[in-house]
């Protein structure tokens, strides 16, 4: 099994998580912040119609995400 891959690196079985935990939280707070996003934003688009909706939801979740990730790295570093 080893000789028709050579040079291949295996696959770590578990990715190292920091020992604080800071990427767990981090990664909690962004999907938070993104379903809370997401959600402002589809109620929005909803008052005009069902594509501006879906539209506002995409725009509400990325502004989640980016205010999450920009939050957490000045608060947890």
């Amino acid at each position: 099994m080893q000789g028709d891959r050579a040079g291949v690196q295996p696959l770590p079985t578990r990715i190292d998580l920091s020992p604080d935990r800071s990427v767990v939280v981090t990664k909690l707070l962004i999907f938070i912040a993104a379903t809370i996003g997401g959600a402002i934003g589809w109620w929005l688009g909803a008052l005009v119609g069902l594509m501006t909706a879906f539209m506002l939801s995409i725009v509400g979740t990325a502004a989640g995400v980016y205010v999450a990730r920009r939050w957490a790295s000045d608060y947890l570093a």
